[in-house]
């Protein structure tokens, strides 16, 4: 949990450098791991204050809204949000890739 990195919490975990990065995926799926992972994430969630309907309302935001900063517009990487946001609600399947996979994103969130 201190950096989100599978392969450098199997380091600190005692893991030789040349296999850290298969036996943190392996550690990953171990159903004990998972479910402190969970736990831990939900803890610094709510120490946090952050809800999920909060992080959806700015993606939202980002997705469809401009910035005017004076006389400059400044765009934010719409399509950036709205992939999350359509990550998210599992909008399109993660064999998608390339440019036409942001483009279908916009055009599934845009529906």
């Amino acid at each position: 949990m201190l950096d989100l990195n599978a392969t450098q919490a199997a380091i600190r975990a005692g893991y030789s450098k040349k296999t850290a990065r298969q036996q943190g995926q392996r550690l990953l799926t171990n159903v004990d791991i998972k479910r402190e992972i969970k736990m831990m994430t939900n803890e610094k969630q709510e120490k946090l204050d952050i809800k999920a309907e909060d992080v959806l309302n700015e993606l939202k935001y980002l997705g469809i809204n401009k910035k005017v900063d004076g006389n400059k517009f400044t765009y934010h990487n719409k399509i950036k949000a709205l992939e999350m946001l359509g990550k998210y609600f599992g909008m399109f399947d993660k064999r998608d890739t390339g440019d036409d996979y942001e483009i279908e994103v916009v055009r599934r969130v845009i529906k």
